[in-house]
């Protein structure tokens, strides 16, 4: 089938999605027809070894950038989603989901933006963020906003001390500072303390006046070169 004995490995799933899918399901079917068919099927007109050589970084680069482009539709449209609807609670207009639409009562439901939402007090949207990446050679913290959509974020200022960021997996809850769907970039703040998880290390106490103003990567006054200026929401 032309893998290799050694440390060979591939991937045959259905229905056939990608390119190697069906390059696997072809050679399964060659391999089947020149052991058990008839004198007709064992004419090699499957690939061999030389040719799935060849064969295989072209898949590989194509699949590659199919799953980049994919990737980023994803994050393109939950970027425009939560800044649609942002926008409108902000105006008081997002119209609440149905009665009945969510469980109330469900530990998740808290994970939901509309947990905190009230049309007659408009204001921005309280939404439940994990903590991604916690590189402190960052100047903020990387942020899986929505993990349905694939969105992530930035979250900034950050705490100065590198033993004061909070780790990989931390639920937090945040506001939209700014969205550019189409560049993939979302800037969040910290919710206020009151909304936050119960349990969660208070990690934004040790912050302080004198601090912030060096958290400036990103910001809304400037940003670095190879980002494009957002649009603040008001």
């Amino acid at each position: 089938m032309g893998i290799c004995d050694e440390f060979g490995y591939t991937r045959v799933t259905s229905p056939i999605r990608r390119m190697d899918d069906m390059v696997g399901h072809w050679q399964i079917k060659a391999q089947l027809l020149a052991e058990h068919g008839d004198a007709r099927d064992k004419a090699p007109w499957h690939w061999n070894r030389t040719d799935m050589f060849r064969l295989a970084p072209i898949i590989f680069r194509r699949q590659f950038l199919a799953n980049r482009l994919m990737a980023s539709s994803s994050q393109f449209w939950g970027a425009t989603m939560m800044l649609r609807m942002d926008f409108e609670a902000r105006r008081g207009r997002l119209q609440p989901p149905p009665a009945g639409f969510y469980d109330i009562n469900s530990v998740h439901y808290c994970d939901l933006p509309w947990a905190y939402y009230n049309p007659s007090n408009p204001g921005p949207l309280i939404w439940t963020a994990v903590v991604d990446n916690r590189d402190p050679k960052r100047p903020f913290l990387s942020m899986l906003l929505h993990s349905g959509l694939n969105v992530r974020a930035a979250l900034m200022p950050r705490p100065l001390g590198p033993a004061n960021l909070p780790f990989a997996g931390t639920k937090l809850r945040v506001q939209l500072l700014a969205a550019v769907p189409h560049t993939n970039t979302v800037l969040v703040k910290l919710a206020p303390e009151e909304y936050q998880p119960t349990g969660t290390s208070p990690f934004w106490k040790f912050e302080t006046a004198a601090a912030l103003p060096y958290m400036k990567m990103p910001s809304m006054n400037r940003l670095p070169e190879n980002m494009t200026e957002p649009t603040p929401l008001t």
